[in-house]
């Protein structure tokens, strides 16, 4: 879209296999948009947007999606960065000649990303084998910006007077300013937030992050006591096609003949949006009912017809078209029937583009339908399961425009609202653990001891430790208690997002369709396993539950004191074998690591607090097998991997001790692993 910063207009960029826009950079001679889909793209406007031409295109490998990520500019050169991990090659690109070459001295890498021009230098974001790194060119050499190299760096802006940059951990991140772009220095800390983008206005920084909640937040100065009224968004129907448009009545009749064989319409070099555009600049309500009344008319069983160069159902198609263009004029009514149709596109294919409901969801927002039915049915449209994850946002946006009501991915708040229990102002808070939860907590009351284990691992080297006194679950976390947490917020998991978690046979394995409910994929089930702990959970997902009851997870050093006590217990209840007496004091696998073995009377997971006799010195339960657990710690300098400990169900008895060490990506769940909160 274009604005001159009050009036709100239409654009179409030239080619159809655009299926993203991901940056625009207007200079004094044009205005450059960076595209990406099956090949990213560079497109350039010399008449404010109005009307595009195909500067540069990617030669992807055959299957191989590309991205241009992000444009900038230095001196008089327009550079971009490129995104293809599947084939090498440098991917910061400056455009010479009439196309985009490789930047001189920059690395191979997967991407290069906020393009940020500071001083003669233009930086940018290296991606490599190694992770995200701050490079820099002038253009002719290329060099990697040192003092910076030993934190994930996020995002980058410039200011007037200095430049400046994100960083983030998996528990936080920091603020950094550099006035060389060489020297740099820490301005602020944020704990619990993660930052993903920062901004610089005016004189002022701002800083985008993920909230521990799981909600955004958003750092910048203090607002205005009395803020400036937002300007009104006026809506403008696409430019008229002259003064010759044909009436209505002759459009329509021409899209019917179209609709009446799509394929062989297309076949014949025809376009949908060619009919649709003139209907679209009459921009009355007439002219929204009848395409509205065209919904549903193509039957599911038609043909398929191309869409940004694949095959998809010409009923999807069309109705996807129908409603852009009732989304494009901003009147009429649009049938929520549609919201009901079950989703058949497959992940990370274009036919998601297509389905229906993704165009009612964002032609209910654009005409303001606000009537009770509809809204009830995009609340419905919410828990209908076989969704992808993503589909939320667009139903949430929808909601939100519709009501006015700030509610984010909040099921059980929008439930509430609807039912008129809380009023669009009530933001829910963190739930306040009742008081089973509250006397579930051991206290710990803290000391000194000395972590580690001589005897085993390098990354066990025995080391003073000091723990101030906190609390720590007695038990782990259950899929009762998850489930409890899941229906409260609508969270989604991030094997829920990825669509695959990983499960151990003989080997970890990735298996599609394995979440929290699924643990061993889609064939498996939590059913009569509510006391057991949930495992296919990520360490951001047990940190999003432990805030949610107003806790947090456990330190690594935390958790180790609250396993071996100021004596240094070898296992929590002392420093003998598993088995004593042919009675186990956990749940463990064969002796031999690492499989399952039933023998203790599990093969996988058992009730949390089945094992009391496996009991450390402050009476906290199954710190040693059942599942490892997520702490809060890195698991070794910049690997970015958190720690794990407590050893699990396929561990042998060397995998149980307090003192062993694992760790894993913070965002993947695991059918061995689960977690339990700590408070302060």
């Amino acid at each position: 879209m274009a604005t001159n910063g009050r009036d709100w207009q239409w654009r179409e960029l030239a080619g159809e296999a655009v299926l993203h826009v991901h940056a625009m950079l207007g200079r004094a001679e044009a205005l450059f948009a960076a595209t990406g889909g099956f090949a990213a793209g560079l497109q350039r406007s010399d008449d404010g947007g109005r009307s595009w031409r195909i500067v540069y295109t990617h030669r992807s490998p055959a299957g191989v999606l590309s991205r241009l990520l992000s444009l900038g500019t230095l001196g008089n050169a327009l550079y971009a960065g490129l995104y293809s991990p599947d084939e090498p090659g440098v991917k910061l690109l400056r455009l010479r000649g009439g196309t985009l070459v490789p930047v001189s001295g920059w690395p191979n890498g997967e991407s290069a990303d906020a393009l940020t021009p500071f001083g003669d230098w233009l930086y940018a974001l290296h991606s490599g084998s190694d992770g995200p790194r701050m490079w820099r060119s002038d253009g002719v050499r290329s060099e990697p910006v040192a003092a910076l190299a030993a934190v994930r760096t996020q995002a980058l802006a410039s200011g007037s007077d200095a430049l400046w940059a994100v960083s983030a951990t998996d528990r936080g991140g920091a603020l950094w300013r550099s006035r060389d772009g060489v020297a740099w220095e820490q301005l602020q800390r944020f704990d619990g937030d993660i930052p993903v983008d920062v901004a610089v206005h005016g004189r002022h920084v701002y800083v985008g992050a993920t909230g521990a909640s799981g909600r955004g937040a958003l750092y910048g100065p203090a607002a205005p006591a009395s803020p400036e009224p937002a300007l009104p968004l006026k809506r403008l129907a696409a430019p008229k096609a002259g003064s010759d448009a044909t009436p209505l009545p002759r459009l329509l009749a021409a899209l019917d003949r179209a609709l009446d064989d799509v394929p062989a319409f297309e076949a014949r070099g025809g376009r949908l949006v060619a009919l649709l555009d003139p209907i679209v600049a009459l921009g009355s309500a007439q002219a929204a009912e009848a395409l509205a009344a065209r919904i549903g008319s193509v039957p599911a069983t038609a043909a398929t017809s191309r869409f940004a160069g694949r095959a998809v159902c010409s009923r999807g198609k069309v109705d996807w078209l129908l409603l852009r263009a009732i989304a494009q004029i901003g009147r009429g009514r649009v049938p929520v029937d549609a919201l009901g149709r079950p989703w058949s596109a497959r992940a990370h294919r274009s036919e998601k583009y297509v389905e229906a409901v993704v165009g009612v969801a964002w032609a209910l927002g654009e005409i303001g339908q606000r009537d009770g039915a509809t809204i009830d049915a995009v609340l419905a449209r919410l828990a209908q399961p076989g969704d992808p994850p993503w589909l939320a946002g667009d139903l949430i946006g929808a909601l939100t425009v519709l009501s006015g009501c700030r509610f984010g991915n909040d099921l059980r708040a929008w439930r509430r609202w609807r039912a008129g229990r809380v009023p669009c102002t009530a933001e829910l808070r963190a739930a306040t653990p009742g008081p089973s939860a509250l006397s579930d907590l051991v206290s710990i009351p803290g000391g000194a001891f000395e972590m580690g284990d001589i005897a085993g691992e390098p990354d066990e080297a025995p080391r003073e430790a000091r723990v101030a006194p906190f609390r720590l679950m007695r038990r782990e976390v259950t899929n009762r208690d998850f489930a409890e947490f899941i229906a409260a917020t609508g969270y989604i998991t991030d094997p829920e997002r990825r669509g695959a978690g990983f499960v151990w046979t003989d080997t970890w394995r990735e298996v599609r369709g394995a979440e929290w409910r699924r643990p061993a994929g889609p064939e498996s089930s939590i059913s009569g396993l509510d006391d057991h702990p949930v495992v296919q959970v990520s360490a951001r997902d047990a940190a999003a539950y432990c805030a949610w009851r107003g806790l947090r997870l456990p330190a690594e050093h935390e958790w180790e004191f609250a396993a071996r006590g100021p004596s240094g217990r070898r296992y929590p209840w002392g420093d003998d074998r598993p088995v004593q007496r042919g009675v186990p004091r956990a749940n463990f696998g064969a002796d031999r690591c690492c499989a399952p073995d039933a023998s203790d009377g599990y093969a996988r997971t058992a009730p949390v607090g089945t094992y009391p006799e496996g009991a450390s010195p402050f009476g906290v339960l199954d710190l040693a097998g059942n599942v490892w657990e997520w702490t809060a710690s890195p698991y070794r300098a910049a690997s970015g991997d958190i720690a794990l400990r407590g050893g699990g169900w396929g561990n042998d008895a060397y995998g149980l001790r307090a003192a062993y060490r694992h760790g894993n990506p913070p965002d993947i769940g695991l059918d061995m692993v689960g977690f339990r909160c700590a408070g302060d």
